[in-house]
């Protein structure tokens, strides 16, 4: 170890380098033994212990517009348009409107698909928190989700070769460069999507962290802070206008003002 940091010294690589290197190691070594805990491989993280590490800057959320979902959907369908036509923007309308994750899409099968509640089952075997369950999906989704059950065999999957990893990177290249997006954009922009239509729609931390299958409403609270903390702003004002609407429309008269002596 000490012949490693010397030649690396020797290279121009700083103290503050091989410090960062290691803090990021121990930072990986947290996740993983998380991802171990949150599957439950281990009881407990030990490696939560760990002090002194300083705080890394995470990735600020990217919230799409409902038009640029559109965008990326369009596009989606233009790359697969001979072979799967239609499918791989529905894709993008499970990530954005539903919250599912790649894998969970992947996996969906015809009997998955609840068209009479407009609802879909996410199988406890492939949800990351391990618990089965239940996403509600837009109206204006039901025509597809008939359409694709429809094609789809009894017993395989509705986006087929979505589950095949050739090409996937290629694929979000080609659909984020037509739908004209900043090169930062990932797949998981669509979920965190799905979350900002979701409050913005007046979905409690509760229906979030259920539609998007978090372990727990406070991962959820850490993760969209930012989305809870403009409605948190406004909350006053809204309670504000609806004591108005509220007085103004009770009967007059059964009102008595309390003064300081009772």
């Amino acid at each position: 170890m000490r012949y490693e940091v010397t030649q690396r010294r020797e290279h121009g690589e700083t103290s503050f380098c091989l410090r960062y290197r290691h803090f990021f190691k121990c930072y990986v070594l947290q996740a993983v033994l998380q991802m171990a805990v949150d599957d439950f491989l281990i009881s407990r993280n030990p490696a939560n212990g760990i002090k002194n590490l300083p705080d890394l800057a995470h990735r600020k959320n990217v919230y799409l517009t409902y038009e640029q979902v559109e965008k990326v959907a369009q596009a989606a369908d233009d790359y697969h348009l001979r072979l799967q036509r239609g499918r791989y923007g529905f894709v993008i309308y499970l990530a954005a409107y539903m919250g599912l994750r790649r894998s969970e899409s992947a996996t969906l099968r015809p009997d998955d698909v609840e068209l009479k509640d407009r609802r879909v089952r996410i199988r406890a075997a492939v949800s990351k928190n391990g618990r089965e369950q239940s996403v509600g999906y837009p109206e204006f989704m039901h025509e597809q989700f008939r359409a694709i059950s429809l094609k789809a065999e009894p017993e395989g999957l509705l986006i087929p070769d979505l589950a095949e990893t050739k090409n996937q990177e290629s694929w979000l290249l080609s659909v984020r460069k037509k739908a004209g997006l900043a090169e930062s954009f990932v797949f998981q922009d669509l979920r965190h999507s799905a979350a900002s239509f979701a409050v913005s729609a007046g979905a409690s931390v509760k229906v979030v962290q259920n539609m998007l299958g978090h372990s727990s409403a406070a991962m959820t609270l850490d993760v969209y802070s930012d989305l809870f903390e403009t409605d948190v702003d406004d909350v006053a004002q809204r309670i504000n206008d609806r004591r108005e609407t509220a007085l103004n429309d009770r009967p007059t008269g059964g009102h008595r003002a309390v003064n300081d002596r009772g």
